[in-house]
């Protein structure tokens, strides 16, 4: 997804959360924003780190039942 040049990655859904994690910094273009609720990552959103996006949806991938 791009917005204005800069390149958003969301992986998961969060509808609804009670923690929100930044790691990074949003304003350079550089972090992830973890979404959480009661403990549990929902959903990952990551500007400027396409390798963390990656490694996110491999873990949900795993972490999701067939």
């Amino acid at each position: 997804m791009w917005f204005y040049d800069t390149t958003i990655n969301y992986v998961g859904h969060a509808e609804h959360w009670d923690h929100v994690e930044i790691e990074g910094d949003p304003a350079a273009h550089d972090c992830m924003v973890t979404y959480r609720r009661n403990d549990i990552r929902l959903a990952v959103a990551t500007v400027g780190r396409d390798l963390d996006s990656l490694r996110a949806e491999i873990t949900f991938e795993e972490e999701t039942p067939i």
